[in-house]
């Protein structure tokens, strides 16, 4: 068996490493080499761009399982290709990121908020559980659990992090900024012998 063969795309003698596998074939490999496939596509692409996608669109709705492994393959297989793309996208758009994440973080803040609490349980290896943005939406809608008389805007820690709380939805209160930062890592009974 030789290890070159003629492409029918440019008819040129290439190694079997240049053709794509195809187990029905009888080298297996493609009858078309890698290049030749590819600008295949592209112009296939260019000539009627909402047919292909449309195509593209039904296989996957067909094939939504196959489409998923192959997605999550492909990304373990181009890991460092993909975290390349990703960084230098990020240092040709670095304010358009940030920008981005300034609108994310207005348009999302139970989420933001969420992302904190959990980000300084975790530095000081505190437990972290898992806590729905409905269930932050359901604290921050009450009135500070402490003074009753303003809305809550932040969320407190009855048992403080620093004092070994962790972060679950039982350890969570709803209070005001006020309340909050004057309580600081006191425990509710402490805080209250002060004030």
């Amino acid at each position: 068996m030789s290890d070159y063969k003629s492409c029918l795309g440019c008819g040129i003698g290439k190694n079997l490493e240049e053709f794509k596998k195809d187990k029905r074939a009888t080298l297996g490999v493609t009858s078309r080499c890698i290049n030749c496939i590819n600008r295949m596509a592209r112009e296939s692409y260019a000539r009627d761009p909402k047919k292909k996608l449309e195509k593209n669109a039904l296989w996957t709705a067909q094939n939504l399982q196959k489409h998923r492994e192959m997605n999550r393959a492909n990304g373990f297989r181009n890991k460092n290709k993909r975290l390349l793309a990703s960084r230098l996208w990020y240092l040709e758009n670095k304010d358009r990121h940030l920008e981005n994440g300034k609108q994310w973080s207005l348009n999302n803040p139970e989420a933001r908020l969420l992302i904190s609490i959990n980000r300084r349980a975790r530095k000081i290896q505190n437990g972290v559980f898992s806590i729905s943005s409905k269930e932050v939406r359901n604290l921050l809608s009450a009135l500070c659990a402490y003074c009753t008389i303003k809305p809550s805007a932040h969320l407190d820690h009855v048992i403080p992090i620093s004092r070994g709380g962790v972060t679950s939805i039982g350890n969570l209160i709803g209070s005001c900024a006020l309340c909050n930062q004057s309580k600081g890592n006191k425990t509710i009974s402490e805080w209250r012998k002060v004030g």
